[in-house]
């Protein structure tokens, strides 16, 4: 499908277990597959189905090259990424910024696809071989 839209915050592993889960489904029911990542300040964490130049595989324990075709195997990788010094590197703007508010936030995630359910770079180039990013969001919560 090329008009997928995806967009979902949570703080829990929980959350992400659900949306990672949904993430991954096809038109089919079927799995995706997710080959490589790459970082981008903007965007996060950009998954994709295919490796190439600047994009990292995801690697067994062996070093070889494996697609992530589970999504609780993929919501672990993650979760764990989360908690990295370079996750805390990551641009939180607009919707996923810390907010002044009459209220609280909390730290959480953001599961994402950008237009043509893909992740639009900062030249406004769209990675065709995107399948969309995670990274750290603020969650806003209003008294």
């Amino acid at each position: 499908m090329d008009n997928r839209i995806f967009n979902v915050n949570g703080r829990t592993k929980e959350q992400l277990d659900l949306a990672v889960k949904t993430f991954m489904l096809d038109d089919n029911d079927d799995n995706k597959k997710v080959a490589g990542w790459y970082i981008s300040k903007e965007k996060g964490l950009v998954l994709t189905w295919y490796v190439t130049g600047n994009i990292n595989p995801f690697t067994d324990k062996f070093g070889r090259s494996i697609k992530i075709i589970d999504p609780i195997e993929l919501s672990n990788v993650l979760w764990e990424w989360l908690k990295s010094n370079e996750a805390k590197t990551i641009e939180c703007e607009g919707w996923d910024k810390y907010a002044e508010i009459d209220g609280n936030n909390d730290k959480g995630w953001r599961l994402y696809t950008e237009n043509w359910g893909c992740i639009t770079e900062t030249n406004k180039s769209m990675d065709n071989y995107s399948l969309g990013a995670f990274k750290p969001a603020w969650l806003w919560y209003g008294k």
